[in-house]
């Protein structure tokens, strides 16, 4: 019964290339063919806060965290937001690819477990975004790809640690100032038990650290110790 439900859904919901949004066939998975051969991870030496790709081989810090005081510990992604990875991360984002959460929850894990693995978090949480913002799109994207990194790694997902209580001005196009003026006083802190110590944020995309900064000063006035946070791709 279980095979001939997931025939059905696949007719009426065929699966489409991350990347292309092509319908792909039977013995492709997230990718086509064509686009199987642009997937490719940040390979460079990378910055120790947060994941950049650095320029020089003399550098452990890129220019923006060298001179950003963070309040999270480390970070990482998987990719550059460039290309291919930014348009699916728009179309995840604006356009209703759901489904691209689980692609990118598994690039995360592919490329980062031992990294994550060593942090050893005690929890995931992913960015909150706003109710109005949730009702346009239907779903919270970071929500999707922590709920699918929960599955694969078997760190517990929280869902109700931080909410959204502002809705702020869209971050693109704003300096670094300016968003972190523009997270001010944007998430409240909802959490009912006692907080663990290491926590793991996801987002989709990492610009300048503002939104993962905002949430870590809340969490470690509220007892955490270590924050790191991963997202899927680093711009």
């Amino acid at each position: 019964m279980k095979k001939l439900l997931r025939k059905i859904v696949r007719i009426l919901y065929p699966e489409r290339c991350v990347f292309c949004d092509r319908i792909l066939s039977k013995n492709e998975r997230f990718l086509c063919r064509e686009c199987s051969g642009k997937l490719k991870f940040i390979k460079d030496r990378t910055c120790i806060r947060c994941g950049r790709a650095l320029h020089s081989r003399y550098e452990v810090l890129c220019h923006e965290c060298a001179s950003a005081d963070y309040i999270f510990d480390e970070a990482f992604a998987p990719f550059k937001y460039t290309g291919d990875v930014k348009n699916s991360i728009l179309n995840f984002k604006y356009k209703g690819r759901a489904q691209n959460a689980l692609f990118y929850a598994k690039c995360i894990w592919k490329y980062g477990k031992a990294r994550i693995k060593n942090w050893n978090p005690d929890i995931i949480i992913a960015v909150p975004i706003h109710a109005s913002r949730l009702a346009e799109r239907g779903y919270n994207q970071a929500e999707l790809i922590a709920e699918e990194l929960s599955r694969i790694s078997g760190i517990v997902y929280e869902k109700n640690v931080i909410s959204r209580t502002k809705k702020t001005q869209a971050q693109k196009g704003l300096g670094r100032f300016e968003r972190r003026e523009n997270m001010k006083s944007a998430f409240s802190y909802i959490y009912k038990n006692s907080l663990p110590k290491r926590i793991l944020i996801i987002d989709d995309i990492f610009t300048t650290g503002s939104t993962v900064d905002a949430i870590s000063a809340i969490l470690k006035d509220n007892g955490a110790e270590k924050i790191y946070a991963v997202c899927a791709a680093v711009s």
